[in-house]
């Protein structure tokens, strides 16, 4: 699918496959882009360790205009901020009780 598609191009036209960029790349896409680069950033996998939530929140707000489009940042940043307290450390989005 497009969306699936063209989750790797960037804001910047840097990305891949087609070097799509701003809005020739679908919302779906974007969206998926950055939640992937958070999770990536923020869970453990066979060769390293996930990074502290704070530090990859700071790296996507880094790359907006860049890798990921500022009103998907901006939409994220006010979820986080306002949600993201109530993160478990296991990684999951949700109040605790």
């Amino acid at each position: 699918s497009g969306i699936i598609k063209q989750h790797h191009e960037r804001y910047d036209g840097a990305g891949y496959p087609d070097g799509l960029k701003e809005d020739q790349i679908c919302l779906e896409a974007k969206i998926i882009a950055l939640a992937e680069a958070f999770a990536y950033m923020t869970t453990n996998n066979s060769y390293r360790l996930p990074r502290p939530r704070q530090e990859a929140v700071n790296e996507i707000d880094r790359n907006t205009a860049k890798q990921f489009d500022p009103q998907v940042v901006d939409a994220f940043l006010a979820i986080y901020k306002n949600e993201g307290r109530g993160m478990r450390d296991e990684g999951r989005w949700c109040k605790d009780a």
